[in-house]
């Protein structure tokens, strides 16, 4: 896990430049700046900051798209969004919300299933070049560097955080090169991190998601750094327990590419595969079942053809319908890009939330 290892020697290094110049010295004013930045930034760290902008001091409004949920996304622009699930409506810059907290640059958004919290990856509230994780209510009024044991957590790319907040998991090198670790929140701080992935067999456990109930987490698992051919889905209890295999990654003989798992109301996994001819596709797999592809079309023919494919990184929706990430649309035409789509559950009445909008495919997520 990544600490402040930087900071503390930076700030070492000053306190020897003063030493060296001894009583009587006057410390070089450029130092000096230095460390007034550095000491400015750490007093911000792990302390709940609030925004002043108009509305954040009042109820959230009522939300127009109430029960249809909400998709997390970033554009190539470096903002994050939160946009309700219905074609037409309008996003939430969450990138803009936070800076009227602090200055600063996004790199991932994620949120908790009933849609209260988010997690940022940010270099914003102190963080500095070395991005860190911050817990921000949904509505970017109010947010919190999150320190462990002393230390800031500077997570992996794509975190997950729990109902209500309680708890986060993210990506870290630790026993493997890229282990999940959790960590607990504690009136304002933070329990000290689990490693729950460090018994797995493999050697690349990222892209975490909770469970609905904050339980469990599924996540990539596997050999490839990118989560690529040889990767399975896996699931692993909040507390590190009941580490096992959720969906293999072969399927009569085949190896797919299992990416970007997500929860769905029925008790069925929705992720990307590769199966079907090495295509990403959205399959479901049910417990008990062979895994099914879930953009299909019935035909007469002994096979199906897909419905959509290029169709990645799919996320669930409180109503169980899928949002994904759809090249297809698009295939072929110069500047194609990830396109913003839902479906329903069965893969059928697919419309678009996003066209002609490329979004940035580190990942997205569901909420309420």
């Amino acid at each position: 896990m990544q600490v402040m290892g930087r900071r503390r020697l930076l700030l070492g290094f000053v306190v020897s430049l003063s030493l060296v110049g001894g009583a009587g010295c006057r410390l070089d004013a450029g130092v000096s700046e230095l460390v007034t930045s550095i000491e400015s930034r750490q007093s911000t760290l792990g302390v709940w900051l609030t925004s002043h902008a108009p509305g954040c001091g009042t109820p959230a409004p009522a939300d127009d798209a109430a029960g249809a949920g909400h998709v997390l996304f970033r554009l190539p622009d470096g903002h994050a969004y939160r946009l309700p699930a219905r074609a037409g409506r309008r996003p939430l810059d969450v990138t803009a919300a936070l800076d009227a907290i602090g200055p600063g640059k996004d790199y991932m958004v994620t949120g908790s299933p009933e849609g209260e919290w988010l997690v940022v990856t940010t270099t914003r509230f102190g963080c500095g070049e070395d991005a860190c994780a911050a817990l921000v209510d949904a509505r970017g009024c109010r947010a919190q560097v999150m320190v462990a044991d002393g230390e800031v957590i500077h997570p992996g790319v794509h975190n997950a955080v729990a109902p209500h907040g309680a708890a986060v998991v993210y990506p870290a090198h630790g026993v493997h090169p890229m282990d999940l670790f959790a960590v607990e929140r504690q009136g304002d701080g933070w329990s000290s991190p689990v490693n729950l992935t460090a018994n797995a067999p493999t050697t690349y456990n990222q892209q975490p998601v909770i469970s609905p109930d904050g339980k469990r987490v599924l996540f990539d698992c596997g050999t490839d750094p990118g989560s690529g051919l040889g990767t399975s889905i896996c699931e692993v209890e909040l507390d590190g327990a009941g580490l096992r295999v959720a969906v293999a990654m072969s399927l009569h003989g085949k190896r797919s590419a299992n990416h970007h798992a997500a929860y769905a109301p029925d008790g069925s996994i929705v992720f990307e595969g590769t199966w079907a001819g090495g295509a990403e596709q959205v399959w479901r797999a049910r417990p008990g079942e062979d895994p099914a592809l879930v953009n299909h079309e019935p035909t007469t023919m002994e096979d199906s053809a897909p419905r959509y494919s290029d169709d990645n990184s799919p996320c669930v929706l409180p109503d169980g319908r899928v949002a994904s990430l759809w090249l297809g649309r698009l295939k072929g035409r110069k500047g194609a890009g990830h396109e913003l789509k839902v479906m329903g559950a069965d893969g059928t009445g697919g419309e678009m939330l996003l066209v002609g909008v490329d979004v940035v495919d580190t990942g997205i997520v569901c909420t309420h």
